[in-house]
């Protein structure tokens, strides 16, 4: 009937805010009422798959990125999301196959290409993240996460053991984003980024102060899901400067809650928490 479409967007829109507010069991029930009544909508599925991967619900994600993928004139998004949800299950080469597949409709959105880029990191692939950090904008803002091109080749040349290279884009980074926060102070995204490139520039206390301003600025403040991105960037920032049994706190915070940040399989992957190998909190929370 003709009152169905708008029902399944209604729901879909009660989705959205349940998820922004943090009630993600709730906003997946929501989605999966909207998906039964418009079964060949992409945006659902896709939406419903990225609401079960904070659940750490990862074969239910998949299954919904699928269709997803099978529905949608651009799959590029839902490839990407099923490659960070195989990432989060420990699977890297499907990580890598999902990654690969993602650019099949050119290179996606800035969002696309930054989750490309540390999908690449997360599996050790020095070279494609190198690759990969150039696809990225010089210094832009996007909804998760402030993107910005030096700092992920920083990021990259570090993963392959360039320290005086990877200093070097630092460097330039942090002039990218000083400047940027003179025009937008209030941004979350930027304090973060700021934040993780001061700590791999060694400026510990400076990049502390950042990272625990991010927490308090929108859309941190107002947004319950991208307040996880804000609270790893923290926890990112403990590990760089020494602070480890916070980092640990805090990633022990983020798997103690539904979050597609972190996940055991993925804290035992990822380079970026080599330095708490042998931490023996950190070493609980992977057990």
């Amino acid at each position: 009937s003709d009152g169905l479409p708008s029902s399944s967007q209604a729901l879909m829109a009660m989705a959205f805010v349940r998820r922004r507010q943090g009630v993600f069991d709730e906003s997946a029930a929501q989605m999966e009422k909207a998906a039964a009544l418009d079964p060949r909508n992409p945006q659902i599925h896709f939406t419903l798959g990225e609401t079960y991967a904070i659940l750490r619900r990862y074969d239910d994600a998949t299954r919904s990125l699928d269709l997803a993928v099978e529905y949608a004139s651009d799959p590029s998004s839902a490839y990407m999301v099923a490659s960070r949800v195989a990432l989060l299950a420990g699977d890297v080469a499907e990580a890598r196959r999902f990654r690969e597949r993602s650019t099949q409709g050119g290179q996606g959105s800035s969002e696309v290409r930054g989750a490309r880029f540390w999908v690449a990191v997360g599996c050790r692939d020095a070279a494609a993240a190198l690759a990969l950090a150039d696809e990225l904008p010089e210094a832009a803002n996007a909804q998760f996460a402030f993107e910005c091109r030096a700092a992920a080749r920083g990021w990259a040349l570090r993963l392959r053991g360039d320290e005086v290279a990877a200093r070097a884009e630092f460097t330039r980074a942090r002039g990218l984003l000083e400047g940027y926060l003179r025009v937008h102070p209030q941004e979350a995204n930027v304090h973060s980024m700021l934040a993780r490139v001061l700590a791999a520039l060694g400026e510990h206390a400076s990049a502390l102060r950042e990272a625990r301003t991010a927490l308090t600025l929108p859309p941190a403040t107002t947004d319950a899901w991208l307040r996880m991105d804000r609270l790893l960037d923290l926890a990112l920032v403990e590990i760089e400067v020494g602070r480890h049994d916070d980092a640990v706190a805090h990633l022990g915070e983020l798997l103690a809650q539904p979050s597609d940040q972190v996940s055991v399989p993925l804290l035992r992957l990822s380079p970026l928490y080599d330095p708490l190998r042998n931490h023996p909190g950190f070493m609980r929370l992977v057990q």
